[in-house]
């Protein structure tokens, strides 16, 4: 299995875990589930610290991919099927999406840096 191939696969993950948040029809023990999962993902505080060479990012991507996929596994058919048929079409716009997204953050990165320019000159 590539890499990337895991890599899009726990965005798409992710992208449909927020699609379930934002979907009315998802009961509300399985909201709280989703957003204690993601917090823990992004969590500074992980179960084998970052500073351990390699078993410190080995456990982030296993643990990650795992707890997304036993979260998605949880969420009732009818919410999986809606939130993933979204989650395609967002990502078919995806290299527009991104576009936009890269664009809006050279020129926020810009203005910061004009602002530090200023401040420290």
């Amino acid at each position: 299995m590539r890499l990337s191939f895991v890599f899009k696969k726990c965005g798409y993950n992710l992208l449909v875990l927020l699609l379930a948040v934002l979907n009315k029809t998802t009961p509300k023990y399985q909201k709280g589930l989703i957003v204690f999962a993601v917090i823990y993902l992004f969590s500074p505080i992980d179960l084998i610290p970052d500073s351990v060479p390699i078993a410190g990012f080995f456990d982030d991507a296993v643990l990650g991919s795992a707890i997304l996929t036993a979260v998605i596994k949880l969420l009732p058919e009818n919410v999986k099927q809606i939130c993933g048929c979204r989650a395609n079409s967002i990502i078919k716009k995806a290299p527009i999406v991104l576009a936009v997204m890269a664009v809006i953050s050279v020129i926020i990165f810009l203005l910061i840096a004009e602002t530090v320019w200023k401040y420290f000159r």
